[in-house]
């Protein structure tokens, strides 16, 4: 498996190209004339194998066989017209288990997964990245790095694919190696976006992925808690929808808590629970009122006649997860939040928390365009009437006066 080439192939297809060529090794010399015969000699190298060959082809042939030649990443000192070949930028070198292919017993050729060292390059001059089998680039992938797999790497018989399988579990241990490394736009890089969607790819390397390509304030949308999502958005989180992500991603995601959903990261209140055996809020009866209490009912009152042409149902009532709550014509107010305190505030305070829970007769949702025209609408309306009549935003002397 750590053997270069396929199948002796490779000289076959250069001496086919070749007007003539000449292999003198250690044990004699080899001479293909370019009448197509062959023939031996007794000349040897001292050491090592000397290949000299007649190539015809075109100026532009030519330096493109100069250009490739660069790109290879040679394991002993290599020159090319007397200059050495260009050095690549190591990023990181990594062991990983890989598919390769093995000889067994009677010499028959078989693929198998054998651990293996893996070097990750910068591309040189920026070009786009490639696979490559012992420092040979045999397929180029568009990738961030090339990726030198210090084993066979199982090409098809033409050595310009490997399976999809390869490539994905090749990315994915590039991508757990590297990820500290990777910008915002890598984030979002076809060989990013297939490695960080594979069940391999580690959680660390899903955080850092998730982080550079929405931010460190980012929420998942969570159709349980839409007002949560709208919030998040509202406080410069990027709220992360359904179809943003892969499948694939998804489930890394949720595995690594990556992004986490927007009703977890700032819930909205839930006045009341749909479950049936949930305790019962509890109502303050109106004998139990204070003359405040009973002021602020009677204003709640009127201004929803006056506001939804409805006569809205108040109650005061004890809950700890909302302040005050409207829907389906009823108004409950919560002394807990609230305190004895607001009941006896300013008009002010009063018929600003009054208008705000009427909006929602039309608009549920706090953040939408629609809940702040509605405010906006039932603001005016209720200027109208307190013009109308000024009495009524007024408290009675028993009531203290105010």
């Amino acid at each position: 498996p750590e053997k270069r080439g396929r199948f002796n192939l490779g000289e076959k297809l250069v001496l086919a190209l070749c007007e003539s060529a000449t292999i003198s090794t250690t044990t004699g010399t080899v001479v293909f004339d370019n009448d197509g015969t062959r023939r031996s000699t007794r000349n040897k190298t001292d050491r090592g194998s000397v290949f000299n060959a007649a190539i015809r082809m075109t100026r532009a042939e030519y330096e493109e066989v100069c250009q490739d030649i660069e790109r290879l990443i040679a394991p002993v000192p290599t020159t090319f017209n007397g200059a050495p070949l260009p050095k690549h930028k190591l990023v990181d070198t990594f062991e990983a288990s890989l598919q390769t292919v093995i000889a067994d017993e009677e010499g028959n050729l078989r693929r198998s997964y054998r651990k293996t060292t893996v070097e990750v390059y910068e591309p040189l001059d920026a070009a786009e990245g490639w696979i490559y089998e012992m420092g040979i680039p045999v397929v180029e992938t568009g990738d961030k790095y090339d990726v030198n797999v210090l084993q066979k790497v199982p090409l098809s018989l033409d050595r310009n694919s490997v399976p999809p399988a390869y490539l994905r579990l090749l990315r994915v241990e590039v991508l757990n190696a590297t990820a500290e490394s990777l910008t915002r736009d890598d984030a979002t890089a076809p060989w990013v976006q297939d490695a960080s969607g594979d069940e391999r790819c580690s959680d660390e390397s899903v955080e850092v992925v998730m982080g550079r390509r929405f931010g460190s304030k980012r929420v998942a949308f969570d159709p349980s808690d839409r007002e949560a999502s709208f919030k998040a958005m509202s406080r410069g989180y990027t709220v992360v929808h359904g179809g943003t992500l892969s499948a694939g991603q998804w489930e890394n995601v949720k595995r690594s808590h990556a992004i986490k959903p927007a009703g977890r990261v700032m819930p909205t209140p839930k006045p009341y629970s749909d479950d049936p055996d949930a305790l019962p809020v509890e109502v303050i009866p109106p004998e139990k009122w204070t003359a405040d209490m009973r002021w602020v009912v009677s204003l709640a009152i009127w201004l929803g006649e006056e506001l939804l042409d409805i006569k809205p149902f108040v109650r005061i009532v004890r809950a700890p997860n909302f302040a005050a709550c409207y829907g389906n014509g009823r108004l409950d107010l919560s002394l807990q939040r609230l305190g004895h305190k607001w009941f006896g505030s300013g008009i002010e305070r009063i018929v600003s928390l009054l208008i705000h829970e009427y909006a929602h007769e039309e608009e549920s949702n706090h953040l939408s365009e629609n809940f702040h025209k509605e405010v906006e609408r039932l603001a005016g309306k209720t200027v109208a009437a307190a013009l109308r009549y000024p009495d009524l935003f007024t408290r009675d002397e028993e009531d203290d006066g105010r």
